[in-house]
């Protein structure tokens, strides 16, 4: 009951903010497609509720007493928002990653606690293979990747090609992770 809580939630974000682009070429609905002088809807106050609701989102899955179920199903949606919403919600998702990561809820069991940071591991590496946290996020995803038992072989394998990043930004990478990578970059081999 209260994972579909939590999808409804989710869901609620996804279409109550603007979104940049839509993906897999399939449009979405967002609120860049309400009229700023429809009477009826006021988008301002959509955004508002939209950003309510995605910060009570993020209270519960900072939530001491939370469920490992609902625990990994907000984890699922606030990466979902993430991937949706990248410049507007990736470095709110990213940091509530971050502070679950350090402080797990007491209340979950040894078994628990491993499921949690599996799928915390996999919720990461999936966000690492969008652009923008592989742009912007790289050293801090890369570090709870580490933290959280992922080889170096599989944090690179999520990584997006280089073609796909800007040439500015893997200079900033640890290098690490793009050390071996980088005679296969085109513009790096003139």
């Amino acid at each position: 009951m209260i994972s579909n809580s939590i999808d409804l939630y989710a869901s609620h974000v996804h279409r109550e903010t603007s979104s940049s682009s839509s993906s897999g070429g399939i449009k979405e609905f967002s609120l860049d497609d309400v009229p700023m002088t429809l009477k009826i809807v006021r988008r301002r106050k959509l955004e508002e509720e939209a950003e309510r609701t995605f910060e009570d989102l993020k209270k519960y899955h900072g939530s001491a007493h939370i469920s490992s179920a609902n625990l990994m199903t907000c984890m699922g949606a606030l990466a979902s928002i993430a991937r949706q919403r990248p410049r507007r919600f990736m470095h709110h998702v990213i940091t509530a990653f971050e502070t679950l990561q350090a402080n797990l809820p007491p209340t979950l069991a040894r078994s628990q606690v491993s499921s949690v940071r599996k799928h915390l591991k996999n919720q990461l590496l999936v966000l690492l293979r969008h652009q923008h946290a592989a742009e912007h996020f790289l050293e801090n995803v890369a570090t709870l990747l580490t933290d959280l038992g992922a080889s170096r072989e599989e944090v690179t394998k999520a990584m997006p090609q280089f073609e796909e990043v800007s040439p500015a930004i893997i200079h900033t990478w640890p290098t690490y992770l793009v050390l071996d990578e980088m005679p296969r970059c085109k513009w790096l081999s003139h």
